[in-house]
């Protein structure tokens, strides 16, 4: 029996300058199945998954993304809905309302996973920086939450 309980999933977005961001290592396993000279070692975040969204969510913002959006790193099975690269759907009608497909999952770009639009949002979290204390962390946190962007860098 479950000592606590919640209706809401939450997802914890790490807003913080690139430079000062934690990665986590890849599982055990994971590792173990990677060749020797692989630079590959940590587990990707949503800020990835973000950033290699599909063309048609383009508009998203981050917050957005994080909140409405599951992802899954392989590909879903056969008895869902899926829509192909090159922009067909599997034998599945699909709708798209205001750029949005609903109940499919979609492929991100470069096979990095799926993802598919949830009924209930996450709450998300983020670092949430002081205003007085870090302005400039402040305002780039919050350009960076609620508006579209694809490169961290440049955008």
């Amino acid at each position: 029996m479950p000592l606590s309980w919640s209706s809401r999933d939450c997802i914890f977005v790490n807003t913080s300058h690139p430079d000062k961001r934690v990665a986590v290592t890849k599982s055990k396993r994971e590792l173990k199945d990677l060749s020797d000279d692989s630079t590959d070692i940590f587990t990707t975040t949503v800020l990835d998954h973000y950033i290699q969204r599909p063309d048609e969510l383009e508009a998203l913002c981050l917050a957005k993304f994080a909140s409405l959006y599951n992802y899954r790193k392989n590909r879903p099975p056969r008895n869902s809905k899926s829509i192909n690269e090159d922009g067909s759907g599997d034998e599945w009608d699909f709708e798209i309302e205001e750029g949005i497909v609903n109940n499919v999952w979609l492929p991100l770009k470069n096979n990095c996973g799926f993802i598919r639009k949830r009924e209930i949002g996450k709450v998300i979290r983020y670092v949430r920086f002081n205003k007085e204390c870090h302005e400039d962390d402040y305002y780039r946190e919050n350009l960076m939450l609620y508006l579209p962007w694809r490169d961290e860098n440049t955008d």
